[in-house]
């Protein structure tokens, strides 16, 4: 994969969404959103993607999208 890109992922932390992260993180800046923290990620940002201040804030800089939002597993 080759990007020259700034990269935010939403739904970071969660399982799909941390293997998107390390492996766009291998060729480019990666920026996350989750409603809880991501850790490892210096360029985080705890919010919910409902809130349309916080998903302005989070695309500020950036050109490519990735949502990785699924089910959460709260068994």
């Amino acid at each position: 994969m080759q990007t020259s890109s700034n990269v935010l992922i939403s739904g970071a932390a969660g399982f799909l969404g941390r293997a998107l992260v390390d492996e766009f993180a291998r060729v480019g800046p990666v920026r996350t959103l989750d409603v809880v923290p991501v850790a490892g990620t210096p360029d985080s940002i705890v919010g919910d993607v409902a809130d349309p201040k916080v998903v302005q804030q989070a695309c500020r800089g950036q050109n490519v999208l990735v949502m990785a939002h699924m089910a959460p597993n709260r068994a």
